[in-house]
């Protein structure tokens, strides 16, 4: 038998072509668009997860006396490859087939090589940042937007309004006694903000932003016709010393105080600001802020006895006082030994113990949300000094 006959030949070459094109195939096929359809939300997801927990251990943190850290992630890069091998075979049969067979393995190879480039966040703009009292200014997305409700606003960023005391000492680390006079003037300050929110929902009360002297303030409108029409519209203007006939309040940021009596006209400017339904408030710092969250937190009773913590005391019972007067429908961050298999929206790992937010507290989630939201304004998209050190981690597979 011609083992070269055109039948013989015409098989080896489909054979050679199929393996060729195969490889030819191989070669060429992109793995980059499948790659980002699979990885871009896992990377989006682990990015977010983990900056979440990082502010959650931060909190914490500060519940046990210690200085907040971050770390930024500046960078991630992601190589894929895909590679093959051929490997040609032939295979020679006796009498009686008389024939040639031929074989072509092909070996494909994958490989993902990410790098990772992490970043200390902590020069001095940051920390800068941290500490500086937030203004409206950089409110003002939150009230427009109406992302979050105007009391949490209220009760998270502002110091006080007029003579009404936020709670102010509980921006303090450390708080070692609450006094009669701190639990009743933060009373004063809640039944406001929860008469303000009140209004809002039942449209009676609009929330509108102005301009003077260049720095951003807000205006609570009372939107009845009558000078006053409720028992909430009252008792708002009754707190802030305002009027009974005023339609609106005027909410400016006390150091506009100071920058117009720097001025050669101060005087003048400060008379125009003597305004019977104007009135000044302070706000609180993004540390500020974290500070007031930490309260919050659950502390592992051993942690108590072993002095890590500073306890407050109720000047009125002589017992540790309890922060739920405070922070009660703000945030909550429990804590356990080992951490629970559900309901976790953040968690993270700190002295031996699990702090978390309840998926179900929906509360804190919003909470928790808004004090992101505000540290990203307050970043700006720094991503540390010039100087930083950078770590860059290879991770493979």
């Amino acid at each position: 038998m011609d083992l070269f006959s055109k039948k013989n030949l015409r098989k080896t070459t489909t054979k050679t072509l199929v393996v060729a094109m195969a490889i030819l195939l191989s070669g060429c096929y992109s793995i980059g668009p499948r790659e980002v359809r699979l990885d871009r939300g896992r990377y989006n997801d682990i990015v977010r997860d983990t900056d979440n927990a990082q502010t959650l251990k931060n909190i914490v943190r500060l519940a046990y006396l210690e200085a907040p850290a971050y770390l930024g992630i500046s960078n991630v890069t992601a190589s894929y490859s895909l590679s093959t091998s051929a490997s040609p075979s032939s295979t020679w049969t006796s009498p009686p087939s008389n024939s040639w067979s031929t074989s072509m393995g092909i070996s494909p190879s994958y490989s993902d090589s990410p790098t990772i480039s992490y970043v200390p966040v902590d020069n001095k703009e940051f920390v800068e940042g941290l500490l500086t009292p937030l203004d409206f200014g950089k409110l003002q997305l939150f009230f427009r937007a109406s992302v979050t409700k105007t009391k949490l606003v209220m009760r998270l960023a502002f110091d006080r309004i007029g003579t009404l005391d936020n709670a102010t000492f509980s921006t303090t680390i450390g708080v070692s006694k609450v006094t009669v006079r701190q639990k009743y003037e933060y009373q004063k300050y809640l039944a406001f903000a929860e008469a303000v929110e009140r209004l809002i929902q039942d449209k009676r009360m609009a929330v509108a932003l102005v301009t003077y002297e260049e720095r951003t303030g807000a205006v609570l409108q009372f939107l009845d016709k009558a000078p006053v029409t409720s028992k909430d519209a009252y008792l708002i203007k009754d707190l802030l010393h305002i009027p009974q006939e005023c339609q609106q309040i005027i909410l400016l940021s006390s150091d506009l105080v100071r920058t117009v009596s720097e001025q050669e006209d101060g005087e003048l400017v400060l008379d125009q600001l003597k305004r019977k339904n104007l009135v000044f408030v302070t706000f609180r710092s993004i540390y500020g802020i974290m500070t007031y969250l930490s309260h919050g937190v659950e502390i592992p009773k051993s942690d108590i006895k072993a002095h890590m913590v500073r306890r407050a005391i109720d000047e009125s019972t002589g017992q540790d006082f309890n922060w739920n007067l405070f922070l009660n429908g703000v945030m909550k961050v429990h804590s356990s030994r080992y951490l629970p298999r559900n309901d976790i929206f953040v968690a993270t790992k700190f002295h031996r113990h699990w702090f978390y937010i309840k998926e179900s507290d929906h509360a804190s989630k919003i909470a928790f949300s808004m004090l992101t939201r505000l540290q990203a304004v307050v970043k700006g998209g720094q991503t540390g000094g010039e100087a930083a050190p950078v770590l860059t981690i290879p991770v493979g597979r």
